[in-house]
């Protein structure tokens, strides 16, 4: 009973995403999280040495990334993915939540809340 709240309440909010991305040469995105965070470990942190992790996404993540806007509840983004990717996008509704929980989880999106 608990998990169907969870799912409508994570349709109805409105992610945004926390950190930059950049497009891959197959048109997907990598979300690029920064190593370390405040100015003494970037101080310290070596020169050389990337400074990002990076997060590859395949194109239906790509999909979703791109949508978190802070503007786009999640419900919004699994209609749009229905209409750009169609069948191969099923189950929409629960891919996309799913994915969302993982993105909030590993700190890589912010859970707008719902507009009323």
């Amino acid at each position: 009973m608990k998990k169907k709240s969870e799912q409508k309440n994570i349709l109805e909010l409105r992610p945004v995403h926390l950190y930059t991305s950049e497009v891959t040469e197959d048109g997907n995105l990598v979300v690029l999280v920064p190593k370390f965070q405040g100015k003494f470990a970037q101080w310290f942190m070596p020169q050389r040495q990337k400074t990002n992790f990076r997060v590859k996404l395949d194109a239906l993540g790509s999909f979703v990334w791109k949508n978190c806007n802070g503007e786009t509840s999640a419900k919004e983004i699994a209609e749009r993915m229905k209409t750009e990717f169609g069948e191969s996008a099923e189950p929409v509704y629960e891919r996309v939540g799913e994915f969302i929980k993982q993105l909030h989880r590993g700190k890589l999106i912010d859970l707008g809340l719902a507009k009323e």
